[in-house]
């Protein structure tokens, strides 16, 4: 659309979100269909009637988008490998996005509160868990890891359960959602899968570091952090930068000289030190709050409670995705 213009890239985008807009409403835009949006379907050859995702969560938009140029139902599934790919599955004639659908035949679902991420079943307007799988879709367990198994799997009034990590939600229609993860693991876009728990404890023992929690969008492809910095080194760091060696520690926290510095030196130790290049954090927000258990972000063992980092540092996340 660029290579034809402004105009027309401009108009392009002014109908797409025409019919996004309609389709949410739950009408169809045939018109358009048969126009506009009749190349950009047969560049999948045109005689594709429905796509699938099954890794939950889809990107809203991704989800919206896909559907509307291609004109197609898109619906999503969710399920581990542990409960055999068969959990839930979305209906195509759900608009909606975000949503995994409802739980196969045969297959139980049930919330656990999270006390540590402050996910209860008995929140308002809908109830909040970790979600638990019981069926017998469910595995007998991990092949030779018996600690892991008594870990994850569990039996319960005859049917084998198991606790997946996710945290979700159930909608006044029974339909599920995915709002959070309670486990470690986050997967990037590309399919990668960063352990915060690992990044952090090496990027914790470089100089500048106090203390920092790394965040992933599993609908981006790249990391970025929240790091509190240790005020000397910081303050050693500038001085090499020909900045104001007066300037209070604040300002050099939003300095963009200082900043890209931190940023390229925890990257750089990080790939020293083992780390992956898409484990290493691409942007990075210096605060200068203390995290203490009185403060709520970390716990009474000094463990990043990190529901309550990024939901305290959601305005720096949002810029840092943002560019």
């Amino acid at each position: 659309m660029r290579r034809q213009g402004w105009a027309t890239e401009e108009l392009f985008h002014y109908f797409v979100n025409y019919k996004i807009k309609w389709t949410e409403r739950g009408f169809d835009t045939p018109l358009l269909n048969k126009t506009l949006f009749r190349k950009i379907r047969y560049f999948m050859g045109g005689r594709v009637r429905m796509m699938i995702s099954g890794g939950a969560p889809l990107s809203p938009d991704t989800h919206s988008l896909t559907r509307t140029c291609l004109c197609l139902p898109v619906i999503q599934g969710y399920a581990l490998t542990e409960t055999t790919a068969c959990t839930t599955l979305s209906s195509p004639e759900d608009t909606s996005t975000g949503r995994v659908g409802v739980p196969f035949l045969g297959v139980q679902i049930k919330l656990v509160n999270w006390d540590e991420g402050n996910y209860l079943i008995t929140d308002k307007p809908y109830p909040r868990g970790e979600i638990h799988v019981g069926g017998d879709s469910v595995a007998i367990g991990y092949y030779k890891n018996k600690e892991k198994t008594e870990e994850e799997f569990y039996e319960e009034d005859g049917t084998r359960g198991f606790k997946t990590g996710d945290i979700g939600l159930f909608e006044d229609d029974g339909v599920l959602k995915i709002i959070d993860r309670k486990k470690d693991l986050v997967k990037l876009q590309g399919g990668e899968y960063v352990s915060y728990g690992k990044v952090e404890s090496v990027l914790k023992t470089h100089e500048l570091v106090e203390n920092i929690c790394i965040h992933a969008d599993p609908s981006k492809d790249f990391c970025i952090a929240i790091m509190v910095p240790n005020r000397n080194a910081l303050q050693e760091l500038s001085e090499t930068l020909e900045v104001d060696p007066n300037a209070p520690i604040e300002d050099l926290c939003k300095y963009a000289k200082v900043i890209k510095q931190v940023t390229d030196t925890l990257r750089t130790y990080a790939l020293q030190n083992g780390l992956e290049k898409y484990e290493a954090p691409q942007k990075i927000a210096l605060v200068l709050d203390e995290w203490t258990p009185d403060s709520g972000l970390v716990t009474a063992a000094f463990k990043i409670r990190r529901l309550f980092v990024t939901k305290k540092y959601e305005k720096e996340i949002d810029v840092m995705y943002q560019g």
